[in-house]
């Protein structure tokens, strides 16, 4: 099982994952035993009676999630009493560093954000042995900070002003968090390209992504990285949009909509929730997440010691052991 495998623990290890499912049933829907079963069995998924007319309705459901999420979360759930049946899904991850930070080598630097330069506490340390990419045609570069469970922090840095450009393209994207070492080049592989002969591979690698490989190298970095955190909500209508955009309509539509393996009678998506929040600092990079769906009725630097210095815009990326994406999400200001 999925959550079984994310949810394990490494012997040794104070990294933590945990992935939690429930099901909150009104009293005017009676869900089909075999949906009950494939959620217990499949998700591990609590199944729970609620009455959705009670004012503390939305408080109980607020309150699984605080726990759920070690109480970094605590949503504020309104329920107007025409809900019949909530899904919700939480997933924490408390990854701690391999290498730690030492809190006595933080510094306040300048943060040069899209919006104005800020200063923010910097964190400073050697990570050895770690894989650092660089993708020329697309203009990134990256490195992989792991944590003591063989996960790792993903920290994509773009070129100066290229964020924008990299988070509206798909296939840059795509191999920007995606790519591992094994399909990368080795940097005793690399060619230098210069002036019109690089321009012209560049080109020829946006029409063909492959013709350009990305470079690969282990190397001992000298990270300085922005200590942060970051609070987000997408409202319903936002992600539905987003869902019917990429395709996702039967659901939303009571006419089309086909929950027949849920429950006897109509039912349809009314609403969906998201709420996340992430903190990187000395010890840890430590994500949550929950999401409730109602049913109502730079130049790259090459060598084994390299620099790598996150004073602009970058994404990032938290990976479990098993290179399961869990948390991205791109920093524009702090």
């Amino acid at each position: 099982m999925l959550v079984a495998s994310i949810n394990r623990r490494r012997p040794n290890a104070k990294s933590v994952t945990a992935v939690h499912d429930s099901v909150w049933v009104g009293d005017t829907l009676t869900p089909r035993r075999t949906f009950v079963d494939d959620m217990n069995s499949m998700f591990g998924a609590e199944v729970n009676g609620i009455d959705f007319s009670d004012s503390n309705a939305g408080g109980i459901i607020g309150d699984w999630i605080g726990r759920r999420t070690k109480g970094m979360l605590r949503p504020i759930v309104e329920c107007d009493g025409s809900e019949s049946l909530a899904i919700v899904n939480t997933v924490y991850a408390d990854g701690r560093w391999k290498q730690p930070f030492r809190i006595e080598d933080t510094t306040s630097e300048v943060f040069h954000g899209g919006h104005a330069d800020t200063k923010v506490p910097f964190m400073h340390g050697l990570c050895e042995d770690v894989l650092y990419l660089c993708d020329e045609t697309y203009g990134w570069e990256r490195l992989d900070i792991p944590f003591d469970d063989g996960g790792e922090l993903r920290i994509v840095l773009p070129d100066p002003d290229n964020l924008e450009t990299l988070l509206k393209d798909p296939v840059a994207l795509r191999r920007a968090f995606v790519t591992e070492r094994t399909s990368a080049m080795p940097q005793e592989d690399r060619q230098e390209l210069v002036g019109m002969d690089r321009l012209k591979a560049k080109l020829a690698a946006r029409t063909n992504p492959a013709g350009m490989p990305i470079y690969a190298n282990i190397v001992t970095a000298n990270v300085a990285l922005p200590r942060f955190e970051i609070d987000g909500d997408i409202s319903g209508a936002t992600i539905i949009g987003m869902l019917r955009a990429s395709g996702v309509t039967d659901a939303f539509d009571p006419v089309h909509a086909d929950f027949s393996r849920l429950c006897d009678g109509p039912a349809v998506i009314g609403d969906i929730m998201q709420g996340t929040r992430i903190e990187v600092n000395e010890h840890r990079a430590r994500a949550v997440v929950y999401t409730g769906i109602c049913v109502p009725g730079a130049v790259p630097q090459w060598g084994h010691m390299i620099a790598f210095n996150v004073d602009r815009p970058f994404m990032y990326a938290l990976m479990t052991r098993d290179r399961l994406l869990l948390f991205i999400g791109a920093v524009r200001n702090l």
